[in-house]
């Protein structure tokens, strides 16, 4: 019996993941829509993903949200991206005036090599969330620093988008205020992207001919995964998807 994995979407959408029976290794992947406005469906891109564990199939990252420094130094920028918080799917525009941080993080004393780090989150209405484990950070090396963001506890309403690591040398850094430019007002700033726990089985890119059939079905095999889920990371037009998967054991 096919799972409805995703149901009449029309962006770019991540399904729920889906426990599969022990040894499941051939997976079919039906994909139809419908497009009745002007400008009709022109190309559909659809991911099985997959995964052993599914420990963030409910909370976390689905592709790189590509954390980098802005045009704006003082700002962080990202990716388009899509994220799944508390089992529901949402969609991050990419940055176009860069991404201020939450308040004033303060990173070394002015004097001494020291480190700091700064966690970036997102909650469901889309706006990012940065938090520290301490102001001023003044941990000296980066290690202690990354070890201090990951004891912290992550809210329930945030989703884990990745980290900005400084190293502020002689210098005293604060966020929103000073650049994050190597050498500058920073002595580096290196950016990390959260990954996904689940992995690309297979990407399937509708041909012309489907398109215009309004439908398609691929097969992914010799894939023993515990949790599968659909991600349509690309559609162009004005339609709805539909995405029903189908496994079978060997």
């Amino acid at each position: 019996m096919p799972f409805k994995l995703l149901n009449k979407v029309t962006g770019a959408s991540c399904s729920a993941a889906i426990k599969l029976a022990r040894g499941t290794m051939d997976h079919t992947v039906e994909v139809n829509f419908d497009s009745r406005a002007a400008t009709a469906i022109s190309a559909c891109v659809v991911k099985l993903q997959g995964s052993i564990d599914g420990k963030d199939k409910d909370t976390g990252v689905v592709c790189t949200p590509g954390l980098a420094i802005d045009g704006t130094a003082e700002k962080f920028g990202n990716a388009a991206f899509v994220y799944r918080l508390n089992g529901v799917s949402y969609t991050k525009a990419a940055d176009t005036a860069g991404n201020a941080f939450t308040t004033a993080h303060v990173v070394g004393n002015g004097t001494d090599d020291l480190w700091g780090v700064i966690g970036i989150y997102i909650n469901s209405a889309g706006t990012f969330v940065s938090r520290v484990p301490a102001s001023p950070q003044v941990y000296t090396t980066a290690e202690a620093a990354q070890d201090a963001l990951e004891a912290m506890v992550v809210p329930e309403s945030l989703c884990y988008v990745g980290k900005i690591l400084l190293n502020a040398d002689a210098k005293t850094w604060t966020a929103n205020t000073s650049d994050m430019t190597d050498g500058s007002d920073i002595t580096t700033a290196d950016f990390y992207s959260a990954i996904s726990g689940f992995y690309d089985l297979q990407t399937y890119t509708l041909s012309a001919g489907e398109i215009t059939a309004k439908q398609a079905m691929f097969h992914v095999v010799n894939k023993p995964v515990n949790f599968v889920r659909a991600y349509l990371s690309t559609l162009t037009g004005t339609g709805e998807v539909t995405v029903r998967y189908s496994m079978k054991g060997r």
